[in-house]
């Protein structure tokens, strides 16, 4: 090995080594969620329809800055793409400590949509360069992403617990902690090495307005190829009903327990349970699998959505309280069982059969995709709360309408996605193969 492949494969291990930190410090935000419900209805006074309302505007602020994030990216590269996304995100918080009502919150979930778009492209694109060209590519993005994952949600348990009861001291030093740990975040994100392809380095003397026509032709060429593609297609239909299934339920999981009665500190203490649920299953995600294969989706998106279901009918029920909490606490096991394997294996089918050249432009039309969904499931998640004004029932409502959605989703990629390589058409897994029909 020369000095200069070993260079750049010492950069690679380093790269992969700082996106398993950051990931578990950044995948979202800590000791935020825990007590986010909590700190707007009980300290901002702010109603629950409010709330997935505004969940309904970070989804499609999130989708609308993907492109423009791309571009940012492309710019000025993925380390300083990084470190922008963290103190985005860091000035989101800060924003949202001095929420008095639905427009503020509107505001923050703007910074928090650029933040989370520019993020999720940048950090995704830095492992994919630092993870060499091999057979086993997909497998090792799994492997370290789920790693980083899992991390997060172990780190997440700790600060749900002490956000739970830190909240009933002041409710606003969880969310100082959580900025500081966002500006943590940037430093680390300071320590990332860029790896730049060939082309790339070659490319420096053009100008800059044939650079952007180039740009946006292969963007255009990109997004053309992942809306074709009968396989990506239906993936990302799957992911955006489940990103924003998962984004209403976040909310009205913690609107169900302020209904039941359970104190801040018990919900802290809940959720942290929940977080290490969700990580235990991202670090099985392979298990899970190879189990399960073909049926990975399906299993996933049918015991997601019964889970919802049986936690809304069980707490309409006259059963005995301590039944009724723990029927609750047991299908939202359930549901972040399915979190964890779905957030690591969903990004791990998009990404098989992807190369440097395109991969950029999947990781964004996947974000794409999950903030369109996040944004229309959360308006409709927003509008059952309003019309009924109890969470209980909304999450019913919910449940039976999107088990039928997904039941529906599934039928439609029934012969779509799983197939073996060779029963797809080239141009629905080969960039280049549909490049070349164009």
């Amino acid at each position: 090995m020369d000095p200069q492949e070993k260079e750049l494969s010492e950069k690679r291990k380093r790269n992969m080594q700082l996106t398993i930190i950051h990931k578990a410090l950044t995948y979202d935000l800590l000791f935020f969620y825990g007590i986010k419900f909590l700190f707007l209805v009980q300290v901002k006074e702010i109603n629950a329809s409010d709330i997935v309302l505004a969940t309904a505007f970070y989804g499609i602020f999130k989708a609308i800055a993907q492109i423009p994030g791309i571009f940012i990216i492309d710019k000025i590269g993925t380390r300083k793409s990084l470190i922008l996304a963290d103190l985005i995100n860091a000035f989101s918080i800060i924003i949202f400590m001095f929420t008095s009502n639905l427009w503020w919150l509107i505001i923050t979930n703007l910074f928090s949509g650029i933040g989370f778009a520019i993020r999720d492209v940048a950090e995704s694109g830095m492992l994919h360069k630092s993870i060499p060209e091999s057979e086993n590519k997909s497998k090792t993005y799994s492997k370290v992403d789920g790693k980083g994952l899992g991390n997060y949600f172990y780190v997440s348990a700790i600060s749900a617990v002490a956000s739970g009861f830190l909240f009933n001291i002041n409710p606003y030093i969880p969310l100082a902690i959580c900025v500081v740990i966002l500006l943590l975040s940037a430093f680390i994100a300071t320590k990332f090495q860029e790896i730049e392809s060939v082309e790339k380095q070659e490319d420096t003397n053009i100008s800059i307005h044939k650079r952007y026509k180039i740009y946006f032709k292969d963007l255009k060429l990109a997004f053309s190829f992942i809306f074709t593609s009968r396989r990506l297609k239906s993936l990302m239909l799957y992911a955006g009903v489940m990103y924003g299934i998962i984004a209403v339920m976040n909310t009205y999981e913690m609107g169900l327990l302020e209904e039941i009665s359970i104190s801040a500190s018990t919900t802290g203490i809940i959720y942290a349970i929940m977080q290490v649920v969700a990580g235990i299953s991202s670090k099985l995600q392979n298990r899970f699998h190879e189990k399960f294969k073909k049926r990975v989706l399906t299993v996933i998106g049918i015991s997601y959505t019964a889970a919802c279901l049986i936690a809304g009918l069980i707490s309409v029920t006259a059963l005995p309280y301590i039944i009724v909490v723990g029927v609750i606490l047991v299908s939202y096991i359930v549901r972040y069982l399915d979190t964890g394997f779905f957030y690591v294996l969903m990004k791990k089918y998009v990404t098989n059969f992807t190369n440097a050249e395109v991969a950029n432009k999947v990781y964004s039309a996947y974000s794409l995709v999950a903030g369109l969904g996040t944004t229309i499931i959360c308006a409709l998640g927003s509008a059952i709360v309003s019309y009924n004004n109890s969470i209980k029932y909304s999450i019913i409502i919910f449940g039976v309408a999107f088990l039928a959605v997904m039941l529906l989703i599934l039928l439609y990629m029934k012969d779509r996605v799983g197939l073996e390589p060779q029963e797809y058409k080239k141009k629905d897994i080969n960039y280049k193969e549909y490049v070349s029909l164009k």
